[in-house]
């Protein structure tokens, strides 16, 4: 395991955050492309309600034209601070909470990443077992999510699923990463 919880970019601000077990979160407000070094210079907190665990985190999404900033949970639910102007700022998740469902036959216990894509509407669980599932018209984030569709990604032989511990995905090239 990692006590990193998950990581967001917002290229309308430049902003870069990685978010901690612990309930902070680290930023790097300058970061206007990766081929850069990364300089988390900003360290502060990220609040969620008292009755949920920052141990059953499994992502963060994030949709920068609203600046609506969501925390996903093993539970099925994700919580919202839509009021997020950049990420180096304190980012309380209490404006909503919102449920999402998966299809028969997955565990959330096995999920390790979700990411969205404002775009598109594109919204996506990954699991460590080569699978994920998406809603492919989630639009705006504010709403509940129906992961209906079941998709497959594969690694290079000689890597274990088991060893994945996030996802990335680029709105601007359509890449994902593991």
């Amino acid at each position: 395991s990692s006590d990193v919880m998950g990581a967001l970019y917002d290229r309308g601000e430049y902003d870069m955050a990685a978010f901690l077990r612990n309930g902070s979160h680290v930023a790097d407000i300058s970061q206007i492309v990766f081929d850069a070094d990364v300089d988390f210079t900003v360290l502060d907190r990220y609040t969620i309600p008292s009755d949920f665990s920052y141990d059953d985190i499994i992502g963060f999404a994030i949709e920068e034209a609203v600046d609506d900033v969501a925390v996903f949970f093993r539970n099925g639910s994700f919580i919202l601070d839509l009021t997020v102007n950049n990420l180096s700022q304190q980012i309380d998740f209490d404006d909503s909470i919102r449920r999402f469902t998966l299809p028969a036959g997955f565990n959330i216990s096995n999920a390790v990443g979700v990411e969205y894509d404002e775009g598109s509407g594109d919204a996506a669980i990954f699991f460590r077992n080569g699978s994920y599932v998406s809603d492919p018209s989630h639009t705006p984030l504010d709403g509940d999510i129906s992961f209906t569709n079941v998709h497959v990604y594969t690694i290079p032989s000689g890597l274990s699923y088991d060893d994945i511990i996030g996802f990335g995905y680029t709105h601007t090239s359509d890449d994902v990463g593991a």
